[in-house]
């Protein structure tokens, strides 16, 4: 049974879903479709602050996260930015270095389905080996290696004069 809870004023009649034998995504599906269904003006206002709860005894996410659509975006001589999707909310990581080694990992923010991780402190023009990685409830899952070449460059670090 899936019940919506307001975070303020407790548990809400707004909704009561029966998820009884489904799997946890057909659960996430189900719950989605009905907050994803048109609301009155009144509504929203509660509708913003809803928390979902699934009590949903014996279903459990027992498949890791699907990566797909896995690309580099935004490279320069000192940085790149890592970007995938996933079928569920995951956590964001990236493994890399200059070999399949991955001597590095980067890891950011909470679990989302659109990933992006900025790699910083990179060396100009330079192979790397990288692959992503998500975890969710079902596991932990990453991409196929992949490789990007940083551009060529230079950081440039002027002196500082201070004068009294």
């Amino acid at each position: 049974m899936t019940t919506l809870y307001d975070a303020e004023l407790g548990r809400m009649d707004l909704a009561t879903l029966d998820i009884t034998g489904l799997t946890a995504a057909e659960s996430r599906s189900t719950l989605r479709r009905y907050l994803d269904r048109p609301w009155g003006l009144g509504d929203l206002y509660y509708l913003q602050k809803l928390i979902a709860t699934i009590e949903a005894p014996g279903v459990e996410d027992t498949t890791p996260p699907v990566i797909r659509n896995v690309r580099v975006v935004g490279v320069t001589f000192y940085r790149a930015t890592v970007a995938w999707e996933t079928d569920e909310p995951a956590t964001s990581e990236v493994e890399y270095g200059p070999t399949t080694s991955y001597s590095f990992r980067l890891t950011q923010g909470g679990p989302v389905t659109e990933h992006r991780v900025t790699l910083i402190g990179l060396r100009p023009n330079t192979l790397y080996h990288f692959r992503a990685c998500s975890t969710s409830a079902g596991g932990r899952s990453c991409s196929e290696d992949s490789t990007f070449t940083t551009q060529r460059g230079y950081l440039l670090f002027l002196p500082l004069i201070l004068r009294k």
